[in-house]
């Protein structure tokens, strides 16, 4: 009896991590006659999610975690950084990424990024506040499955992500 409570066979085996990768990018030139580039940009903030499907966060979409990084001013004028998260294999994860100007953890800021599925615009809007440079930010989403950053139709990618304007400007002239 003690010999067979001891047998291994049964278990599965634990699921192994590996280390994924993101090179995150804010770029230095316009993307859109939006005002504003990613030169000013300092505040990454980053979320996890477990999904069953790649991109899905409103069906069984587990969140993981949110944390913040500095992004780092490159000779070009852009923003970057570097991401090494520890994921594990055989799962599929949705990452979301936004960058913005002010510090996320400020009183005062502009954006309300407590989750990153519902970001919202914290201060009245003035005339031409839009304008501001103070409220410049990109996002960009990520997927991963099997611990490899992929398409959201599944097919292997490298390890950049460019973010781009969530906001488009609409210019209007008049006399």
């Amino acid at each position: 009896l003690f010999a067979g409570s001891c047998q291994r066979e049964n278990l599965e085996p634990a699921p192994t991590g590996k280390s994924v990768t993101f090179k995150v990018e804010a770029p230095a030139a316009l993307q859109t006659k939006a005002i504003a580039d990613g030169k000013n940009v300092e505040h990454l903030i980053y979320e996890v999610w477990l999904t069953k499907t790649l991109g899905d966060l409103e069906n069984d979409a587990q969140f993981l975690y949110q944390a913040t990084t500095t992004m780092d001013a490159q000779p070009d004028g852009s923003r970057t950084a570097t991401l090494s998260l520890d994921l594990v294999n055989d799962q599929q994860f949705t990452v979301l990424f936004w960058a913005q100007v002010d510090d996320p953890e400020a009183a005062d800021r502009a954006y309300n990024t407590e989750s990153l599925k519902a970001v919202t615009y914290n201060k009245e809007m003035d005339d031409y506040d839009a304008n501001d440079e103070s409220l410049a930010a990109f996002y960009s989403v990520a997927y991963v499955n099997d611990c490899m950053h992929v398409t959201k139709e599944g097919r292997a990618t490298g390890s950049e992500v460019v973010l781009k304007r969530p906001f488009a400007q609409l210019n209007l002239g008049t006399l």
